[in-house]
C-alpha cells in the first residue's frame, strides 16, 4: 500500500505588492499590503495624479484595537473609507452625524456604552434606524432573550468571534449594502 503524502503548507503569507515579502499571518500581510498602497498613493500624489475617491463608508465599532485595525486594513484595501469607535457613545456620535446610511459592524461587549445599548438608542430614534448593522461577539453561541428581540426588530445579522474565516466580514458587508437598498 502506498501513502501520499500532502504538501506542507507555509505558515507564512505572502502579498504581491511587497514583491513576496513573507509576513507570519494574515494580518501582517494585509498590514504589508496596506503599506505598499500608501507608499503607491504618495508617489501618485507627488507625480500630482489623483488615487480614485473611495465613496463607500463603513464603520467598525469594537474596544479590541488589534480587530478594529485589522478591519480597517481588509476593508480599505476592498476600497472603503473605513470610520472606528472604541464604544458605542463614540458610535452613536457618528452614526448621529452622518448624513447617510452606514453599515456598521458592532461588537457586543464592550465598556462604557455596549452594543446592546447602541441597538437600544437606535430602535428608539428613527434617525438612526437607516443604519444597517452586523454583530460581533464572543458570547459563547448565547444571547440573552432582549437582545435576540433587538435583533429580530432591527434585522441585525450577527458573526462570531474569533472569525473563523477573515473572508466573511466582505461578505457580510455586502449584505449590509443590499439591506440598505
Amino acid at each position: 500500500m502506498q501513502t501520499v503524502r500532502k504538501p506542507v503548507q507555509s505558515s507564512y503569507y505572502y502579498c504581491k505588492e511587497t514583491c513576496g515579502k513573507p509576513a507570519k499571518s494574515e494580518v501582517a500581510a494585509m498590514i504589508f499590503k496596506r503599506k505598499a498602497h500608501e507608499k503607491q498613493a504618495k508617489s501618485v500624489q507627488q507625480a500630482g495624479e489623483t488615487m480614485p475617491t473611495r465613496t463607500k463608508r463603513v464603520l467598525i465599532v469594537d474596544d479590541d484595537h488589534d480587530i478594529r485595525q485589522t478591519l480597517h486594513i481588509m476593508l480599505a484595501d476592498e476600497g472603503y473609507h473605513v470610520e472606528t469607535a472604541a464604544d458605542g457613545d463614540a458610535a452613536l456620535r457618528i452614526l448621529g452625524a452622518s448624513r447617510e446610511p452606514l453599515p456598521v459592524f458592532l461588537d457586543v461587549m464592550m465598556p462604557r456604552v455596549d452594543g446592546v445599548e447602541v441597538l437600544r438608542a437606535v430602535a428608539s430614534d428613527t434617525a438612526l434606524k437607516r443604519h444597517v448593522f452586523t454583530l460581533m461577539t464572543a458570547a459563547h453561541r448565547t444571547l440573552p432573550m432582549d437582545l435576540v428581540k433587538l435583533m429580530q426588530q432591527l434585522d441585525v445579522d450577527i458573526i462570531w468571534k474569533p472569525f473563523e474565516d477573515i473572508n466573511m466580514i466582505p461578505l457580510a458587508l455586502t449584505k449590509m449594502e443590499l439591506r440598505m437598498r
